[in-house]
């Protein structure tokens, strides 16, 4: 039946093409949606009433009712007859007991299931027994209909159940697609999501639970990803991480938690490692560390706190600072590059050089010194150390020493045994026995203002920085590519040799034109000498706002960046 007017319908509408649009067309039109409403409502009724005779709940209700009365008959009873008891052997068991105990069981399973356990989401849709009123997308009665409603899509099946005012879904209510998938459920208004609801993924996990404004995430809410394991809890604003905030990874550790802008990182947060360790905690900028803030190593512990910029230490920032602001800003103990015409300090967890303007001098003491002042240096015959671990005497077992007069070394361990405290005494003396020479000497700094200070008295404020250089592996020196470049052939000093040095850890052949000699003296200091002044490292340079900066790389690999210096123009 519905076919043939859908026919005839057609049939007019081509007889009508020519006038599409206008009134009688429109009119005509709806007079037979109107008739088709009116042919079919009886036919639905006798489909709903069918449906109602094979409804589960209504089946459920009716059977339900007599089996109350039943029990409700038996528990305000007392058994007063054989009849009233079970027989199981030579045991005789209530009725009312049974009865009893079958009833609680139910309870138990019906409390268990709607307040205990998860409830089982289905991803299909059914009819909604909240109400028995339906209507098709395209109904004109639809407009007028204000309550709850099931809406069914063009192939017969349910899309909407839920509330409806003046045809339009307002209210809570439940969204499939027309294959029956569960979208969305939750608040609407004017058919959008609004309020508070659930989004879901095609195989029926949620995807998002919380706030929604016109169809965006907006508000507070929970964020998913299809394994069901958050990816980020806090605010939204335009479907987009806004204000406070925590992000996961796919493992379900927290990558950041802190401040949000147009989902990226901004303001102030905190970033971790995928181990879930603090890699960054202070200011972001548009989803870069930049602004004051703390640098953390992979082990949890403390690198550098100071100035940041393009989601690294703002190297610029650290020139013309002395160096005791630097000592406050790095977290470690640098170890001190020298020449006879440079002084180099390593940051070696932060991977950073800073070049100052202070040099450095050793003469011989003859007091007695601490064995941080114990200096192991070429004797008259110009013998020195091998480049050895065994050069480096002081090791984590013998940190806390004591000279002797006759130059030995005694370590106290005041929780070890005495037969311990023997043995470590006798491996150190084989040690310094072994070693060429046993000098001590003490350092000397002198400093731009024409002053010569000892280790232990030197003024930190007095020397100043006048360059940085970072061997990090990446280096973003994008900023750089707007300005002008000119390319140079620079020459090795100290402050080159040290980045070589780190750079070869990683890439045993980088520069290997480039010769010089180290000569560890102690744990903190190592002297420089013998630099292969002929060859040169190729370097682009780029100059900005009074800052020089060099870009450095092999000859034969002018593409890979290997280190990276800021000094002065």
């Amino acid at each position: 039946m519905g076919s043939l007017f859908q026919v005839f319908k057609n049939a007019i509408t081509h007889v009508f093409q020519g006038v599409q649009g206008s009134y009688a067309f429109s009119l005509l039109g709806k007079a037979f949606i109107r008739l088709r409403t009116a042919v079919m409502n009886p036919f639905q009724r006798v489909v709903r009433r069918i449906q109602q005779l094979f409804n589960a709940n209504i089946i459920t209700s009716k059977l339900v009712a007599p089996i109350n009365a039943k029990v409700r008959k038996i528990l305000s009873g007392e058994a007063k007859s054989p009849e009233d008891y079970f027989t199981v052997g030579r045991f005789w068991i209530s009725r009312m007991l049974v009865y009893f105990l079958i009833l609680a069981g139910c309870a138990a399973v019906f409390i268990y299931f709607n307040w205990i356990a998860s409830p089982v989401s289905d991803t299909t849709a059914t009819e909604n027994v909240t109400t028995t009123v339906y209507y098709d997308y395209d109904d004109v009665d639809l407009g007028e209909y204000t309550g709850k409603a099931n809406i069914r899509a063009a192939n017969g099946n349910v899309v909407y159940t839920g509330d409806i005012s003046a045809g339009v879904c307002t209210g809570n209510g439940t969204l499939w697609t027309q294959d029956g998938i569960l979208v969305y459920e939750g608040a609407f208004e004017n058919n959008n999501f609004n309020g508070n609801g659930t989004l879901y993924y095609p195989g029926g996990t949620p995807q998002y639970t919380g706030e929604f404004k016109e169809n965006q995430f907006s508000g507070s809410g929970v964020l998913y990803f299809a394994d069901k394991v958050v990816e980020y809890e806090g605010n939204f604003e335009n479907g987009s991480y806004q204000g406070e905030g925590v992000l996961y990874n796919e493992d379900g550790t927290m990558i950041y938690e802190g401040e949000f802008q147009s989902g990226t990182f901004h303001g102030q947060g905190t970033s971790y490692y995928d181990t879930g360790i603090k890699k960054y905690e202070g200011q972001f900028y548009m989803g870069r560390e930049q602004g004051t803030g703390i640098l953390y190593a992979p082990s949890g512990r403390e690198v550098f706190e100071g100035v940041f910029a393009r989601d690294d230490i703002q190297y610029e920032a650290l020139l013309g600072q002395s160096l005791e602001d630097a000592m406050n800003m790095f977290k470690e103990t640098p170890v001190i590059y020298y020449s006879e015409s440079a002084t180099s300090f390593l940051f070696e967890k932060a991977q950073v050089i800073l070049k100052t303007d202070c040099l450095i001098e050793m003469r011989k003491s003859d007091t007695s010194s601490d064995s941080n002042s114990e200096w192991y240096v070429p004797d008259d015959d110009g013998e020195t150390l091998a480049e050895t671990e065994d050069s480096q005497v002081e090791t984590e077992e013998t940190k806390s020493t004591a000279d002797t007069q006759d130059g030995t070394t005694q370590t106290t361990d005041p929780t070890a045994s005495w037969t311990t405290e023997q043995k470590k005494k006798e491996e150190q003396q084989k040690i310094l026995d072994s070693l060429p020479v046993n000098h001590r000497y003490e350092v000397y700094y002198y400093l731009s203002t024409d002053k010569w200070q000892t280790a232990e008295d030197l003024d930190l404020s007095a020397i100043t920085i006048t360059a940085v250089t970072s061997y990090r592996s990446e280096l973003n020196t994008d900023f750089l590519k707007d300005l002008t470049m000119t390319p140079e052939n620079g020459a090795a000093d100290v402050q080159e040799c040290v980045a070589i040095e780190k750079v070869r850890l990683s890439v045993p052949t980088a520069f290997s034109s480039i010769s010089y000699e180290l000569t560890t003296q102690n744990k903190l200091y190592v002297k420089v000498g013998g630099i292969n002044l002929a060859e040169a490292i190729y370097e682009e340079v780029y100059e900005e706002n009074n800052v020089r900066y060099r870009l450095c790389y092999q000859m034969d690999t002018p593409d890979q960046l290997m280190f990276f210096t800021v000094e002065n123009n």
